[in-house]
């Protein structure tokens, strides 16, 4: 493991220590580069139905909230996505279309 006791005042080891150069980084930005390359995120999302909109929104934990929409004149109209969506709402006895 890279953490030495004593190695700073937080006890995280510098990349100067580490690698034995002079270059101070936390230990935190050493682990993202270390850190596989992939395609793929996973995120912490939930959905829910709004009745009053028609609306399913979905919002991702520190990343965004969205809305799809079965209307066809609206900008956020996907009907394969708002269909697989309702279905898992339906599934999971949420409120849902």
């Amino acid at each position: 493991m890279l953490v030495r006791r004593g190695a700073n005042s937080r006890g995280v080891a510098t990349v100067m220590e580490w690698l034995g150069r002079v270059a101070p980084f936390p230990l935190t930005l050493r682990m993202r580069l270390q850190m596989p390359k992939t395609k793929t995120v996973k995120l912490d999302v939930g959905v829910w139905f709004n009745e009053k909109s028609g609306h399913i929104h979905i919002a991702a934990k520190d990343a965004f909230i969205s809305t799809v929409s079965n209307d066809p004149d609206s900008k956020r109209y996907h009907p394969n996505l708002y269909r697989k969506l309702a279905q898992v709402l339906k599934d999971k006895a949420s409120s849902h279309p």
